[in-house]
């Protein structure tokens, strides 16, 4: 029988070892044997990563040298590099020319599997070379740059170039300026993509995916109209899928969702559309089109109607998020989804929410609701809400107001009569946040806090850093007041239900006393114990 092999004698076993440890640390197990230091000095897979704009200029010229060096030594000894992870700072001619004396013989490379460029562009622009898409069995290609106004990372100086990486999987880029030219025949010659995503970028107004038969996750997100026409077509195994158009307010020509231009497959299971037109048509495209799909969020910005009806036999999670910036309130909003577990509701009113099939035993998990306030609330506000607490089983509720100068809150509720309306208070409400925007002093009234706390009994109460208002609402009122809980009458208040209760602080749950106020700058958090 032959001898067992040795860890030291499978180089191919150290590389993944050490490829898979931060770099420091790989880079210290050179000192274990010759094996390990033979191993490290020619591992394919290169990570040059450091945080360069927290450098000092003696440890940036350091750090390029060493990036120099390792890079000369890879390509004059024929080292294998199947993986680059690259961070670049263009500062000025100088150092745009030795990213390019980087990148252009790497990316040439046959041995050449993944390339992920990010560079930092704050000081002078910097034009990819022009052969980054010639690697034959380039499978991974991401650039990025950190955002800039005045400075740009562009995909090659040319309009039709050489294109090679037949096999390309995935295709990420962010804030890249790459021409229609470019875009298109990467769509067009790379047909086995299976992932594409296009962040920020620049320099094309139409995106067409077609034929690609193995993708599976497209993901769009363009600034200031750039993008103008969309189509989607041939794309059969298409699971995850979003669209983030955002345009000038209000758009000129926002785009349609409809079934020619967006044949999306049957096979989608999550969708996530902003800029696109939301209407009963794209409604019912989603009904009929998508079989399988579970997770749906709509930007609801230009929805025109006061209800919206989706009908969904699959979905599990649905978002509805902008409404707040509606021309007018939706009123009702009715959903038949028999398999629907999360529902997230971001708005400036409270609709009426109506979940099919209604019984008790189909409630949904929960219910997020997320208000931005500013017009006057009403009885009826509160009392919708509390009928939404009976349709999940569990419900976080999140509250913006603006109190400025110019934009007060009124607020006049009877508690006594909301009391009677709704009954006893939900105990399902797990979080109950609160935000003010400007002036505070609405927290030194507790009558916002009566009425929720009218409608719901909440395990937490967070308020935003700094915010001592619901400090004092607290402790005047469980502390000070002591009231006697076991007294039946009508006047009861909020407080004669709550048993104790406990405040957290950023700094890792950390709590305080309830008869101090030290720390107030931290508070955060406010776990309730009820009665």
């Amino acid at each position: 029988m032959g001898s067992i092999p040795r860890l030291e004698d499978i180089p191919e076993v150290i590389h993944n070892i050490q490829s898979r440890l931060p770099v420091k640390e790989a880079a210290c197990t050179s000192i274990l044997s010759k094996s390990w230091l033979h191993a490290w000095s020619t591992i394919p897979i290169l990570r040059f990563r450091e945080a360069v704009t927290s450098l000092t200029k003696e440890q940036e010229t350091e750090h390029l040298k060493v990036i120099d060096h390792t890079l000369i030594r890879y390509l004059h000894d024929n080292i294998p590099i199947q993986s680059i992870n690259l961070k670049i700072n263009v500062e000025n001619q100088e150092s745009a020319s030795l990213a390019e004396k980087w990148i252009r013989p790497v990316a040439s490379k046959s041995s050449l599997n993944a390339l992920s460029l990010t560079f930092v562009v704050a000081s002078a622009s910097f034009t990819l070379p022009d052969n980054i898409l010639s690697g034959i069995n380039l499978t991974t290609l991401r650039v990025s740059s950190l955002f800039s106004e005045a400075y740009s990372v562009y995909m090659m100086s040319i309009d039709h170039p050489v294109i090679n990486c037949v096999s390309l999987r995935v295709l990420n880029l962010q804030h890249v300026h790459i021409s229609q030219e470019v875009l298109d025949d990467i769509f067009s010659t790379c047909s086995s993509l299976v992932k594409i995503k296009l962040l920020h970028c620049k320099g094309f107004n139409t995106i067409k995916v077609k034929n690609l038969g193995y993708l599976y996750k497209l993901r769009i997100i363009s600034d200031e109209g750039n993008t103008t026409f969309l189509e989607i077509n041939h794309v059969p195994n298409l699971t995850k899928c979003s669209f983030d158009l955002r345009f000038p307010s209000p758009p000129a020509n926002p785009l349609p969702f409809n079934a020619h231009l967006l044949s999306l497959g049957s096979n989608l299971t999550q969708l996530y559309l902003r800029g696109i037109i939301i209407d009963d048509a794209c409604l019912d495209m989603i009904k009929s089109k998508f079989p399988s799909l579970k997770i749906l969020t709509l930007n609801m910005r230009r929805w025109r109607l006061g209800r919206f009806d989706l009908t969904c036999a699959s979905m599990e999670i649905l978002s509805l998020r902008s409404c707040q910036y509606m021309r007018i309130d939706i009123q009702l909003i009715e959903v038949n989804a028999p398999k629907l577990h999360v529902f997230l509701f971001e708005g400036k009113s409270m609709p009426r929410f109506v979940f099919f099939p209604a019984t008790d035993n189909s409630r949904i998990r929960q219910i997020v609701l997320a208000l931005s306030l500013s017009n006057p609330l009403q009885v009826s506000f509160f009392v919708k809400m509390r009928k939404a607490f009976k349709l999940a089983m569990k419900c976080d509720i999140k509250i913006k107001t603006k109190n400025i100068s110019v934009i007060n809150l009124p607020f006049d509720i009877n508690v006594v009569n909301l009391r009677k309306m709704v009954g006893f208070p939900a105990k399902n409400v797990q979080q109950l946040s609160f935000f003010t925007i400007g002036d505070e002093s609405l927290w030194e009234r507790s009558q916002l806090f009566d009425a929720f706390f009218t409608i719901c009994h909440p395990k937490k109460v967070v308020v935003k850093a700094d915010n001592n208002h619901f400090f004092k609402v607290m402790l005047s009122e469980v502390i000070e007041k002591k009231k006697n809980t076991k007294e039946v009458r009508e006047d009861l208040h909020w407080s004669d239900y709550l048993k104790d209760f406990e405040i957290e602080t950023h700094e890792e749950g950390e709590t305080l006393p309830k008869s101090s106020l030290d720390g107030l700058a931290r508070v955060s958090v406010f776990k309730l114990n009820w009665r």
